[in-house]
């Protein structure tokens, strides 16, 4: 009798531990499905945050676009000639009237060497520093300067170079007045 007092009591205390097992699995699986829920509510607000985020670029891409075209068109409405240029001597911008000074489509002289749009300049000039990227440049108002144009002509006029430092390169302005 002795011995089936002991079964019995063996028979609940596995019983006991089979229940707690049974209530610590499910206790985890309730704190699964839990965290699972969150990490769902989370994924739709990151979803929804990078869905707005994507918008407001889209936004702010259109308004730059709209801006460049409003100072280009304010550059291309302007009397002088204007000629932007990288701290590398290449062209980044040409207005319409140095298009018709050049007798060139700004497609065709963007990315080119600027050496190239002022063959034959002397360095030793504004006009000629402003060309080559090995020179520095003379930045301010310049009288009476020689520029050499295709096919032979020159023209004689003060000019402006305006430097304007980006955080990665330099940009040079060269307006012809």
């Amino acid at each position: 009798m002795y011995g089936e007092v002991e079964k019995v009591i063996f028979l609940a205390n596995e019983i006991t531990n089979e229940k707690e097992m049974e209530m610590a699995a499910r206790k985890q699986h309730d704190q699964l499905v839990k965290k699972e829920e969150e990490l769902r509510l989370a994924s739709l607000d990151l979803q929804m945050k990078l869905e707005e985020s994507g918008l407001k670029r889209k936004e702010e891409t259109g308004r730059f676009r709209r801006e460049i075209l409003q100072l280009t068109h304010l550059l291309d409405e302007l009397p002088h000639a204007v000629i932007t240029i990288n701290n590398l001597g290449f062209v980044l911008f040409v207005n319409q009237r140095a298009e018709e000074l050049w007798k060139v489509k700004r497609e065709e002289v963007k990315g080119t060497r600027a050496g190239e749009m002022f063959p034959g300049q002397d360095g030793n000039t504004a006009v000629g520093s402003f060309a080559d990227p090995a020179l520095s440049k003379k930045t301010g108002i310049h009288a009476a300067q020689k520029i050499l144009l295709p096919g032979d002509r020159s023209i004689e006029r003060d000019i402006l170079i305006i430097r304007t430092d980006l955080e990665e390169e330099v940009h040079f302005t060269l307006v012809i007045l």
